[in-house]
């Protein structure tokens, strides 16, 4: 196996870990927001929106990178839409107001 193989697999492994990883500091910071901030602080809202921020730009670049290395840029621009497809049986809202309504 080629060491470019096992780079990509190394990346594919380690992803999940950052991925999990990242909530854990909104977590601890809501949590010391209930006990010492009170409900509905400004302080934790503001903090929880420049987290969510970073992280966003953070996934983004890192999209990027990974779709460069990869060599998957733009991959999800060759497909073409199907204007003739027909799906089989009803919508799927319909199938749900269907199963309600029993």
């Amino acid at each position: 196996m080629s060491l470019s193989v096992w780079r990509i697999s190394g990346d594919a492994f380690r992803l999940p870990v950052i991925l999990h990883a990242f909530p854990v500091a909104p977590a601890l910071l809501g949590v010391f927001a209930f006990f010492y901030l009170g409900a509905f602080s400004q302080l934790y809202s503001a903090a929880l929106l420049i987290w969510s921020v970073v992280f966003i730009e953070w996934w983004r670049i890192k999209e990027r990178k990974l779709c460069v290395k990869w060599g998957v840029k733009g991959a999800a621009n060759v497909e073409m839409l199907r204007a003739e497809y027909v799906p089989e049986g009803d919508a799927w809202w319909k199938r749900e107001l269907k199963a309600v309504a029993r």
